[in-house]
């Protein structure tokens, strides 16, 4: 009888764990790596998504079949050599797949590798246009540069009837660029002109843009990183009020990543983005949001994604009995329909169908202005 009852309650336990039927423990594990950056100049928002990644997993800790998911997760110290070190230890524990929470740059550098090993390795944050080209192992979570640009470029030119832009990026820095070569690209196909098109590195580049004046432009697309952007914008704020700010993915979680951030220089910039707080939520995301809150990233979407790139896998390693690697890739690389963080979304030939949403900050939220599917 007792032993009844102990069944009873692991049932009990487990279906309310996993918001799904009884699962019964089978004493097998699944091994995944995670190589994320969590030192180096990209640790910045390697907390967010591995909180996002370990609350995912907290949420859905085992298969249907009682097969238990458990991470293995190295630090690529954001260098290359780092980086392929730590993909081969992965490789001799002989993980199933992988999920990266790197940028495109050192996604682009590593594709050779991914390629040549074929192990299933899902994206999260790596928006580069060419990322899931590069190698056929390779799932991409988030949108792509050109889809965000795409949004961005209509946004400004259709929904605000903003015909002039100015453009500020980092030639130094990877996102930075390709992001803004690709909105140039769009927003002058659909008549908008680009009053300038100006790259901000250094000190001395800065402080060269701060004595211009005259700035006639109706919007600033701006794609450097959070430190310059926030110092320009607050700067432009009193030098041309009437000037609208778009910026691209993960612009707050970047700030949140800060150790002190004045919240009011980003209200009113508009960004593209996976998420928005105001939009529709059921109760599996209300709990995420309540366990990402007590770490202070219920607004990254940095966290999101990786949210996401784990039901991803989750959905594969379910289609896939034999857990064979091949089988995953497939799985992933052209997945079913997904409820993910901020709605459905699904893997075509490795790239994400998903909502992108124009989001405007206010008080460090982002607040839904138009989704685009």
């Amino acid at each position: 009888m007792r032993v009844s009852l102990l069944l009873l309650v692991g049932l009990l336990f487990f279906t309310s764990c996993e918001n799904t039927h009884a699962i019964i423990k089978n004493g097998k594990t699944i091994q995944i790596g995670v190589l994320v950056p969590l030192s180096g100049k990209n640790k910045r928002f390697s907390k967010q998504s591995l909180a996002g990644l370990n609350a995912a997993r907290d949420m859905q800790t085992y298969l249907k079949d009682g097969t238990e998911i458990q991470f293995i997760i190295l630090d690529t110290k954001s260098d290359l050599s780092e980086s392929r070190k730590v993909f081969y230890t992965l490789k001799k524990q002989k993980v199933k797949a992988i999920i990266s929470l790197m940028g495109s740059d050192m996604m682009l550098a590593m594709h050779s590798v991914f390629q040549e090993n074929k192990i299933p390795v899902i994206v999260t944050l790596a928006t580069d246009n060419k990322i899931v080209n590069l190698s056929d192992t390779i799932s991409q979570v988030c949108f792509t540069n050109k889809t965000q640009a795409l949004v961005a470029a209509h946004y400004l030119r259709d929904e605000k009837l903003l015909s002039n832009a100015a453009i500020i990026y980092d030639r130094a820095n990877h996102y930075s660029y390709a992001l803004a070569k690709e909105f140039k690209k769009y927003y002058q196909s659909i008549g908008g002109r680009v009053d300038f098109y100006l790259s901000i590195n250094t000190p001395k580049e800065l402080n060269k843009f701060k004595n211009q004046k005259n700035i006639t432009s109706d919007a600033l697309y701006i794609t450097t990183n959070v430190n310059t952007t926030l110092d320009i914008i607050k700067m432009m704020k009193k030098e041309s009020p009437r000037l609208k700010y778009i910026s691209g993915d993960g612009l707050l979680s970047s700030a949140k990543a800060l150790d002190k951030v004045d919240a009011s220089i980003l209200n009113g910039v508009y960004v593209t983005e996976h998420y928005a707080s105001n939009g529709k939520k059921d109760k599996k995301i209300k709990d995420l949001e309540k366990i990402l809150h007590k770490e202070g990233y219920d607004e990254s979407s940095y966290a999101f994604l990786a949210y996401d790139g784990y039901l991803l896998l989750y959905s594969a390693l379910g289609q896939c009995k034999n857990l064979k690697t091949q089988c995953i890739n497939n799985a992933l690389k052209n997945s079913e329909i997904i409820h993910g963080s901020s709605g459905n979304f699904n893997i075509r030939q490795g790239e994400a169908q998903r909502r992108v949403f124009v989001d405007k900050i206010q008080d460090m939220k982002l607040y839904k202005e138009i989704v685009t599917y």
